[in-house]
């Protein structure tokens, strides 16, 4: 995968959501809503029970819906537990994540240390340069 944290995490999720959805097996649990644009969860405990440890640790829905609203998913329809969003449709491929403007943890650490790296290069390449400019002097 690519080498952007971000870009690791986001199709992720959205790759075993449409796993879920296109197996047959989970059909009365979760499947596609008529559009193609969105999902309905039918029976929440067995979608607890079944579809969610696969998405978190936790059976509990909060973390999941969490997770929905940050890739842009909305609840479509009060009646049922369904939720859309107009990039997620079945058959098609997901388009390439907007770049993050926000950074996660890791990838601050990540860029800490590689400047840091290039800090230390930096000097040690200055130093070298001056031990030869020195040894250049005394034949």
């Amino acid at each position: 995968m690519d080498g952007d944290n971000n870009n690791r995490r986001y199709p992720c999720t959205r790759i075993k959501l449409r796993e879920v959805l296109d197996d047959p097996s989970t059909d009365s649990v979760v499947s596609w809503g008529e559009s193609g644009k969105s999902f309905i969860i039918w029976d929440e405990s067995e979608f607890r029970r079944l579809v969610l440890p696969k998405f978190t640790i936790h059976k509990k829905m909060d973390p999941f819906l969490y997770r929905l609203k940050r890739m842009g998913f909305k609840k479509i329809n009060s009646e049922h537990c369904e939720y859309g969003n107009d990039s997620f449709v079945r058959g098609q491929p997901d388009p390439e994540p907007e770049p993050s403007t926000e950074f996660s943890s890791s990838s601050r650490l990540e860029e800490a240390i590689l400047a840091l790296q290039n800090r230390k290069l930096d000097e040690a390449m200055l130093a070298f340069e001056q031990r030869r400019e020195y040894q250049k002097r005394f034949p």
